[in-house]
């Protein structure tokens, strides 16, 4: 997983809508219904994670910024 294998890196990960999808279905164990009802994200939407150790060492990625556009 991400990140375990870059613990303590910053990780850019660029995709299309259905990956993003799929990843973001991964991230936060989301079914195959949460999938499908997940919003698009717009050309050049970004979003980030943050991994959250506050409730074990391992820790946990959490969506902190969701469908921000910069352009």
């Amino acid at each position: 997983m991400v990140a375990n294998r870059w613990h303590g890196e910053s990780v850019l990960l660029v995709t299309h809508q259905v990956p993003y999808k799929l990843i973001r279905g991964i991230l936060e164990y989301i079914g195959e219904e949460g999938i499908l009802a997940l919003e698009d994200t717009p050309n050049c939407g970004m979003q980030e994670y943050v991994l959250d150790t506050s409730r074990n060492e391992e820790g946990k990625l959490k969506l902190t910024m969701f469908n921000k556009i910069a352009y």
